[in-house]
């Protein structure tokens, strides 16, 4: 009746045209690509989104901000408040990486500082050393990687502390915020920022309230903090269930149609959120966290509070 999933962007352009075709509504816990729901210049590919709905009803929603939202605080963190003049920006050629780091160098260039590269790195490569001594070649103040953790994203900031010293900050989007990148890394990873659409587990236990107890729950059952995007997909589970109760019927338009008009969802998160038109949600929270002593800490919330 429902599709949930995916976790990852670039899976979601695969299915969401045959999920529309289907009549059956998708719903994602961890899709940030703009393009899957809206249109940004610079960002996404030409098309977008129509493309992915051929039936021309949309059925595709996502409970977790875009990264237009996310490259934009990014950005703006890095030159108003961090003072970075130059960035070097690289991605994994993904459809997600390539996306967020887009939008960072758009909104870089927009707040005035100088973007001095933009170029996709071989996911596969054994080793970034000479990317990496050509970058700091050119005097960057911020390496931005646009990348999930499965595309080699800790080999590239090892590699790149081997040549940069610790005043050239590295900042990573949501695609690096687990233990897999930290662990990756190892003693490279101290230091890093990572951006994340939302409050990270370990913001949600001082926050308190239903976020906390679940996180609570979850790390008793796991024996550490859940990833940050297990709350998302609780979400979407909570979500999905909701809408096939109050339908109370095996029908996948009128679950659908449900589902899409979701309103006033109370979230994990604090505070509640709706679906958009566009099936995005109107919940626009970024939060930045930096790698202390191997661990991911929060630091402050730099959009949507």
């Amino acid at each position: 009746m429902v599709y949930m999933g995916t976790y990852n962007s670039g899976m979601a352009k695969i299915s969401i045209p045959i999920t529309n075709q289907a009549g059956m509504a998708q719903i994602s816990y961890a899709n940030t690509y703009p393009g899957l729901t809206k249109a940004i210049e610079g960002a996404t590919e030409q098309g977008e989104p129509d493309v992915y709905y051929p039936s021309g009803k949309r059925n595709y929603m996502r409970v977790c901000p875009a990264d237009d939202i996310q490259g934009n605080a990014a950005a703006d963190w890095a030159v108003n408040e961090m003072g970075r003049k130059a960035a070097y920006v690289v991605h994994d050629q993904s459809l997600y990486g390539k996306g967020v780091a887009a939008v960072f160098r758009n909104t870089f260039e927009k707040l005035g500082g100088t973007v001095l590269g933009f170029e996709g790195y071989d996911p596969k490569a054994s080793d970034y050393q000479s990317l990496m001594t050509s970058i700091a070649d050119k005097g960057p103040d911020i390496l931005m990687c646009g990348a999930t953790v499965d595309n080699n994203a800790a080999k590239v900031l090892q590699d790149m502390r081997s040549v940069m010293g610790e005043d050239v900050i590295f900042l990573g989007p949501d695609g690096l915020i687990n233990e897999a990148f930290v662990q990756g890394a190892g003693d490279a990873a101290e230091g890093a920022y990572l951006t994340f659409a939302g409050y990270t587990p370990d913001k949600l236990l001082e926050l308190g309230g239903a976020g906390a107890d679940y996180v609570t729950r979850i790390k008793d059952k796991l024996g550490n903090l859940p990833d940050s995007y297990s709350v998302y997909s609780y979400e979407v589970a909570v979500a999905v269930i909701q809408a096939i109760d109050r339908v109370g019927e095996k029908d996948r338009g009128k679950i659908l149609d449900d589902l899409f008009q979701t309103e006033g969802f109370v979230s994990l998160l604090g505070g509640t959120w709706s679906f958009t038109d566009q099936g995005d949600t109107d919940s626009a929270i970024i939060g930045l966290s930096q790698i202390q002593n191997g661990a991911i800490k929060y630091q402050k919330t730099i959009a949507g509070a």
